[in-house]
């Protein structure tokens, strides 16, 4: 049972059948490393009508009395019949209100991330603030350079030198009245649930988005004397990095990637191969509909954005494990939800594999 509150009062609850907290046609979206958002009507019988704010009301999901989504409100449209239309966004939107000034860093990535987190902290509101809950994520040099003559919003900032460099993911979550924000390496557990063909699995299609998709890669380091810095010296000769199994999936396509910050080719190196991999991960997914048997049964295990769930269908032939990387909840409807699952890397080879064995 879905219920949801702006600041302490509830506005929606399914068990009251009175106006007064009713709202209609509400919509939450997880999706890793995205701020998510939150969507609903709101009729001017509502308890909450006159009392949402834009940007500073804090609106929470909570399942089964559970907080599971926090977020503020950015729009609310009102249309003929006075409802209001209501969009919200997720609290990691909090670090697009503030901007990363000029820097130079070298070190490991645990106290740059902190260093990002401290000083939006230092530019915003308490009610804005994050505390650092973990950060998983490593260089395998344990040392990275960056530096930044620009003014970048702190989100995009940690997005574009972390998470696209690195890996790893962004959870933003509320704990005793603090906003808490970790950066992980994993993204979740194995979920003890299946979604299975003839069962709970209503709906399946697979995505294959060759847009974008780079399968050989000319990584490209600090510009120095109008020569970037290339991956020669530790690569055999080769300027390029090469991944087998997207060139098998899509043929070779080449492109460039700079690290302006990176001065050492070893480096350059693992992060060319790390940003060559997800650039095909990220090209092939599968979305699901399927019911969640935890809204059937509380003892069930949840179906939790990041975690790992195994996916059977005979007439696909799935019978594996898929990371669920997007949740789109209707919480008057949950036969509408709907499951993204993105395939990691080594059920990519194994899909060849099994190609190529099936061409045999």
């Amino acid at each position: 049972m879905y219920t949801v509150w702006v600041d302490d009062l509830c506005i929606y609850s399914p068990v009251i059948t009175d106006d007064d907290w009713k709202i209609t046609d509400s919509v939450l979206t997880e999706e890793l490393n995205k701020c998510g958002s939150f969507e609903f009507m709101l009729p001017p019988t509502n308890r909450g009508y006159n009392h949402i704010n834009k940007m500073t009301s804090l609106v929470t999901v909570k399942e089964d009395n559970k907080d599971i989504w926090w977020g503020r409100i950015t729009d609310d449209e009102r249309d003929f019949f006075k409802r209001k239309n209501v969009y919200c966004e997720g609290i990691l939107a909090y670090l697009l209100d503030s901007n990363v000034r000029p820097y130079n860093y070298s070190g490991d990535l645990s106290p740059l991330f902190s260093q990002y987190i401290t000083e939006h902290n230092s530019r915003v509101e308490s009610a804005k603030q994050f505390t650092i809950g973990s950060c998983t994520v490593t260089d395998s040099n344990n040392y990275v350079a960056y530096s930044s003559k620009q003014y970048p919003k702190t989100l995009d900032e940690i997005n574009e030198k972390l998470v696209k460099t690195h890996g790893g993911y962004l959870f933003a979550k509320r704990m005793n009245g603090s906003n808490i924000i970790s950066y992980q390496a994993d993204s979740g557990g194995i979920s003890d649930q299946i979604i299975e063909f003839g069962k709970n699995l209503l709906d399946f299609s697979e995505h294959v988005d060759a847009t974008g998709v780079i399968t050989v890669l000319i990584p490209l380091g600090k510009k120095t004397n109008e020569e970037f810095l290339t991956i020669k010296s530790v690569n055999n000769g080769k300027d390029y990095l090469e991944n087998q199994t997207g060139i098998n999936l899509f043929g070779r396509i080449e492109a460039t990637h700079e690290w302006k910050d990176v001065t050492v080719p070893s480096i350059l190196k693992s992060k060319g191969s790390a940003f060559l991999s997800q650039n095909i991960e990220q090209s092939v997914s599968l979305s699901i509909k399927a019911v969640d048997f935890h809204l059937l049964n509380v003892d069930t295990e949840r179906i939790e954005l990041g975690s790992y769930v195994r996916v059977i269908s005979i007439p696909h032939g799935l019978d594996r494990y898929f990371q669920c990387s997007k949740i789109v909840r209707h919480l008057q409807d949950p036969s509408k939800n709907e499951y993204t699952f993105g395939v990691s890397y080594s059920s990519l080879t194994s899909l060849l594999t099994e190609a190529i064995k099936g061409k045999g």
